[in-house]
């Protein structure tokens, strides 16, 4: 045995200077040997303009050099023929060794190249792949969030790194290059693999997996010790665990991050999966070694993005935690003062509550493949621009009588230029911070209701249609230009156009209302919580245009009260309707309900592209759902009363 192990030492030797003399000569990438760095410090990245104050939260990925891979296919050539040339009774004997998957390096140049990134990288496509900003065979010093940082709206094209399977057909028009052949070994080469990554000097994954390191020399011993019991011990594992989100509003820590798509890998060996309704995720393979989750903020239903470099990549994740088979199964918590997951949670949270409410209520038309921005920062304002779905700045420009660049500065800042379309927002939120409860904290609720109110128009806005959406959105823009308001007194920019903002804010402010009262018992409005969402909007009040004073939620000449009464069964003798100096006319008359449930179905339907005013809603509503002279009357009566 000792003689045999001479003869081992010197093929390990031999075996280790030919591995040496590989590794060196073999130019896989041009960063070799050298310490990456982003192409941008932070720092100068905010001194660009308010729109980079997200900028200070987000950690920057730290990577060290370039590692020999453990997974290429040389190394576990090498770690194969070590293992049989240790073990004579290897069950490895004769073992090639072929490519399973190709590491590699996309080189984007063009929107249409990051379009296809968007595509292949979707995590709700069939076989998605898993993209990351930074090359994946350098030593992860420092886990991140992000690892370039473009310097300005025309920093676009940085390389994106994947792994895809040998057969894998990457579209043609997309520019890589392979940088590595790699070889997946399954849960029987455990052990050949352990060989590899000592090979490799994987070391952190070695402690991780056995409590100790082994380092080449060790390799012999560490062999000739294993047993059933350090096998079991060292084999792989499942990552699972739950991901919650902090509710500012009813304190609970407990809340799952609903449906998000988490990354789970390691190395070069990454995968999605997603969250349940309670935050739980189990990945659907095993693994070894230190385990990374990344929230990716993006599933089925949109994709969320927080800050400028977010605003322009592809392959945007944030790190969340690192599993071992010894801390598997844990809960991460997102709480409040985690100001770059916080946010991004809460409205993935309001969204994913909103789809849910609305399926069970009968709107059909949901949040769907939505680009969302959501800025803690900034002056407040929230819009539907609809602009990824429906492309269509250019007629919202000329509508509005504006130039592209005009409309856009208007619609979100001067320090940003005109985006690729792609890019665009369906949903824009800003000034999230300022959402405070009682408390003085940024409040989930408050959030939450912003998002049912603007995901109301989202859903208004796939029901009537591209047409409508850029002439309601055009006009609210220029209304906010030539007056300061989006809204303004009910007759800007024309009576016409007015007539439909009173149709969709109306609609969007009975939403929020309805689902608050269901979700909460309660609702944010005039500097505080109304405790009774219905009463408060039983109680509104309509006003003739021109509207000379104030509007408020439940005081306006928004078509929400209709919305309302058409909805609730409840008959209402207190509201009222003035004129719009404010001087009363005469009492709401509301002996009509639409619903006999809580199904929204029979007033979403209605609100096509056709309906653009209240008398149309109110002919639609006749046409198609009346039944009856006597029904007939009681909409007219209701309408009448309103002043419509």
């Amino acid at each position: 045995m000792t003689h045999e192990k001479e003869i081992f030492n010197t093929y390990t030797y031999s075996l280790s200077l030919s591995l040496s003399l590989f590794f060196s000569s073999c130019e896989r990438e041009e960063f070799k040997n050298e310490t990456l760095t982003p192409m941008e410090s932070v720092s100068s990245a905010a001194q660009r303009g308010t729109e980079n104050e997200e900028w200070f939260e987000q950690k920057q990925i730290v990577l060290g050099g370039q590692r020999t891979n453990a997974y290429s296919v040389a190394t576990m050539d090498s770690a194969f023929a070590y293992y049989n040339n240790y073990l004579p009774n290897s069950p490895f004997q004769g073992k090639q060794v072929t490519a399973t998957h190709k590491y590699i390096k996309i080189l984007p140049t063009t929107e249409a190249h990051l379009q296809i990134l968007e595509q292949i990288g979707d995590p709700t496509s069939t076989n998605p792949l898993v993209l990351q900003d930074y090359p994946m065979d350098y030593e992860l010093i420092e886990e991140g969030d992000y690892y370039f940082w473009p310097a300005t709206e025309n920093d676009l094209y940085y390389p994106v790194y994947t792994v895809v399977p040998l057969n894998y057909q990457m579209p043609q028009t997309l520019p890589y290059e392979v940088l590595d052949l790699l070889y997946e070994p399954t849960e029987a080469e455990y052990d050949v693999e352990t060989v590899a990554l000592v090979l490799a000097d994987w070391q952190e994954d070695i402690v991780a997996d056995h409590g100790y390191n082994v380092t080449p020399a060790d390799l012999p011993s560490y062999l000739d010790s294993i047993s059933k019991d350090q096998l079991e011990r060292g084999r792989k594992f499942t990552p699972k665990g739950y991901v919650k989100m902090h509710n500012t509003e009813t304190g609970s820590k407990n809340e799952g991050l609903i449906n998000a798509t988490i990354s789970v890998g390691r190395g070069v060996w990454w995968h999605y999966v997603t969250t349940n309704t309670n935050g739980y995720f189990v990945a659907n393979k095993s693994y070894r070694g230190k385990v990374r989750i990344r929230s990716k903020w993006r599933n089925a239903t949109a994709t969320i993005r927080k800050s400028w470099n977010e605003l322009l990549g592809v392959q945007v994740s944030d790190h969340l935690m690192t599993l071992t088979r010894n801390n598997n199964d844990r809960t991460r918590t997102i709480n409040l003062g985690e100001d770059h997951l916080w946010y991004k949670g809460t409205i993935h949270n309001g969204l994913m509550k909103y789809n849910s409410y609305a399926a069970t209520h009968g709107i059909d038309k949901q949040i769907e493949g939505a680009i969302v921005w959501a800025w803690e920062n900034g002056n407040g304002s929230t819009s539907t621009p609809m602009l990824h779905r429906y492309p269509q700045l250019a007629d919202m420009a000329q509508i509005a009588g504006v130039t592209q660049g005009a409309f856009w500065a208007a619609m979100t800042s001067n320090l940003i230029t005109l985006l690729p379309a792609n890019l665009r927002p369906d949903n824009l939120y800003t000034g999230l911070k300022d959402k405070k409860g009682p408390n003085g904290d940024p409040n989930t609720a408050r959030i939450e209701q912003t998002v049912f109110h603007e995901s109301s128009h989202y859903s208004h806005a796939r029901k009537a249609g591209a047409t409508f959406w850029a002439n309601l959105f055009a006009s609210e823009i220029n209304n906010d230009i030539q007056h300061g308001d989006p809204y303004h007194n009910g007759t800007k920019p024309t009576l016409n156009a007015a007539k439909r903002i009173a149709v969709a804010e109306g609609w969007a402010t009975f939403m929020e209302f309805y689902m608050m009262n269901d979700t909460y018992g309660k609702a944010w409005s005039g500097g505080g919580w109304q405790t009774s969402p219905a009463t408060f909007m039983e109680n509104f009040n309509v006003y003739d245009v021109p509207m000379q004073i104030t509007r408020t939620d439940n005081n306006g000449w928004f078509l929400t009260g209709i919305f309302w009464d058409l909805q609730d069964p409840n008959g209402d003798m207190v509201a009222r309707h003035f004129d719009g100096n404010g001087n009363p006319l005469n009492n709401i008359i509301d002996n009509y309900s639409i619903s006999t449930g809580t199904s929204l179905q029979p007033i979403f339907n209605k609100l096509t592209g056709r309906v653009t005013s209240a008398s149309a809603l109110k002919n639609s509503l006749i046409s198609t759902g009346a039944g009856s002279a006597a029904t007939a009357v009681k909409i007219n009566e209701l309408f009448t009363s309103y002043g419509y």
